[in-house]
């Protein structure tokens, strides 16, 4: 979501810088908005970012076929995007990992004491919890 924000928002600048406009402030912060929202609300796929772009050229009054200023590099662009979108989201994960630790410790520790495990290695004496298949076995004991 980063990269596609920051993405749009230069791109947006630079496509009315090159047909001429300047951009009021008004009209930058506009630019800014909409790429943040047009950001949050794209899909998760590669080229997605052209049909969010269009969406941000329309804001300030750009007609949309002026993204095929950018078209040409959006290919590698896109990839930039998706190394700076997979990076933002492990710096929020590890921040977020990093304020919780003692929570996620203290429900890690609770969860053991009723013995769950996410791992179980040991063979279930039970036989109402294991599940064959064919000539195989499975163990069906203490999953979340």
């Amino acid at each position: 979501m980063d990269g596609t924000a920051l993405y749009e928002a230069v791109a947006a600048i630079y496509i009315s810088q090159c047909v001429g406009l300047d951009l009021s402030l008004g009209q930058i912060i506009l630019v800014s908005l909409t790429a943040t929202l047009a950001s949050i609300g794209a899909a998760g796929i590669p080229q997605a970012g052209i049909v969010t772009m269009i969406m941000v050229l329309i804001a300030i009054g750009l007609p949309s076929n002026l993204f095929i200023l950018i078209f040409p590099v959006d290919f590698f662009l896109d990839r930039i995007r998706t190394t700076v979108n997979v990076h933002g989201d492990s710096i929020g994960a590890a921040v977020v990992g990093k304020l919780c630790e003692k929570y996620l410790k203290q429900g890690s520790a609770e969860r053991n004491e009723q013995g769950y495990s996410m791992l179980s290695t040991h063979a279930s004496p039970d036989p109402s919890k294991r599940i064959s298949i064919g000539n195989h076995h499975y163990e069906n004991s203490h999953m979340l």
